[in-house]
């Protein structure tokens, strides 16, 4: 089968949602011509990428970008960037992303939220801030915001929307369907509708299944469900999602001490709180602390002579220290340097057909990205940008690719970097261009005695 061509490449990059052999998520080509495209200030090229993709695969796509890269997409997308992408980012990256906004462009990304989400992005802004950008939102939204923030962090009113539909048990079929078609804001996603009293305590519950199949002139009293599940706006988000769990629900009404309807949580908030409770639980039973992660820099490092030996022996060609960097990582993962195809063809002078031939170690499939990157490195001096993953290992040693457990900004990694490696002799060094350069130097610096 023929290679593609570079136009080929090019054009898939440039249409996400029709050529991608996966079904979703981002491929590795859209992400680098996003890239190339923020280096060479194209603010056009940058919007026509990003425009197509689901919120989702923006916050991924933004987690991925180096610092520089991600502060141009930033102000490149400016007001369409997509609301819903902010609640979807990593705590570290969303702060980074908020810094490049103002009060009123945070306030305008907060308005298009469901409390829940609007409640996500502004937690973690200072108080000052906070006040501020609450200053600039609408006063039933910001009065539900902050009704929202005056519960524990970790609780159910935290993670709850405040718009549920309620009805009274008086009123039929045909009244709430009407009511419905009318009213303009409701909620964007809901499952049930709430039957309250005139105080607003929850009588019963109404799922849309069951007032669909319903015919118009019976009363909600004679079809409402009266067995109820309720959540206390003080429970912990951990029992939510037990609850969740055990009862098979996909939606629940929040109420407050007297019995009063507050809020609904529903089963998509509850996946997030599994979620990120499950990465939280994986980071203790794997140690995962800043301690164990320059324990694992220290032996990486220590490691890493090896491999820098094994490199040197098998090449027989001058190589540019991009070249170098590739070779090792590539041989790292694969152990394959003495017998890999690459190194045949880099001794035999074919550059060319070296840096095509990472593509021929491609077990398991979830490497890929990985080996695209080394190839990339190797033959255009591109390293790479953006977060370090940080994987989960089980006591067999393999390694979960499902999503990262932690994800470790620049500074991050260099500082923890700097506390893995004793007594470093400085050396002077010419301006690096990423700071991959600067942990690959750091890894392959002299220590003194």
């Amino acid at each position: 089968m023929a290679e593609p061509s570079d136009n080929q490449t090019a054009s898939a990059a440039e249409t996400p949602g029709r050529s991608s052999p996966a079904l979703y998520g981002l491929r590795p080509a859209l992400v680098r011509a996003v890239i190339e495209a923020a280096e060479a200030n194209d603010r056009e090229r940058v919007r026509r990428l990003v425009e197509p993709l689901h919120y989702s695969d923006i916050a991924d796509l933004l987690e991925r970008l180096g610092s520089d890269q991600r502060k141009r997409v930033v102000v490149f997308i400016g007001p369409d960037l997509d609301p819903d992408a902010m609640a979807e980012l990593d705590d570290a990256v969303r702060e980074e992303v908020m810094d490049l906004l103002s009060p009123k462009q945070i306030a305008e990304v907060v308005s298009e939220l469901e409390t829940d989400d609007a409640v996500a992005v502004i937690e973690d802004l200072d108080k000052e801030m906070q006040k501020e950008v609450l200053a600039q939102v609408e006063p039933e939204e910001r009065a539900d915001i902050e009704q929202n923030l005056a519960f524990p962090e970790d609780s159910a009113g935290r993670m709850m929307q405040r718009d549920p539909v309620s009805i009274p048990a008086m009123w039929t079929v045909g009244e709430t369907i009407d009511h419905m078609r009318e009213t303009p804001d409701l909620p964007e996603d809901f499952y049930d509708i709430f039957v309250t009293d005139a105080q607003k305590r929850l009588k019963g519950t109404l799922p849309l299944n069951v007032l669909l199949r319903t015919k118009r002139p019976v009363r909600v009293a004679q079809i409402m469900k009266t067995d109820l599940v309720t959540i206390p706006a003080t429970m912990d988000r951990e029992e939510v999602a037990r609850l969740f769990r055990d009862r098979d629900l996909v939606s629940a009404p929040v109420v407050d001490g007297v019995g009063r309807l507050v809020g609904m949580i529903t089963v998509d908030d509850v996946v997030d709180v599994i979620q990120e409770e499950a990465e939280e639980d994986m980071m203790r039973l794997h140690r995962v602390s800043d301690a164990g992660i320059r324990e694992a820099f220290r032996v990486f490092r220590t490691d890493l002579v090896a491999y820098e030996a094994a490199v040197r022996r098998a090449v027989k060609v001058p190589l540019a220290p991009h070249e170098f960097d590739a070779l090792v990582s590539f041989h790292y993962n694969t152990g394959g340097i003495a017998r890999a195809a690459l190194t045949r063809h880099l001794n035999a002078g074919n550059r060319v057909a070296a840096a095509e031939a990472f593509m021929g170690w491609l077990k398991p499939a979830a490497i890929r990205p990985r080996r695209e990157a080394e190839r990339d490195l190797f033959r255009d001096g591109r390293y790479p940008t953006g977060t370090i993953p940080v994987w989960a290992v089980d006591r067999n040693g393999r390694v979960d690719f499902s999503r990262p457990i932690r994800r470790l900004t620049e500074p991050d990694a260099l500082a923890l970097l700097a506390g893995s490696i004793a007594r470093p002799t400085p050396q002077p060094q010419a301006v690096v261009a990423t700071w991959w350069q600067r942990l690959i130097r750091m890894f392959t610096r002299k220590e003194t005695t």
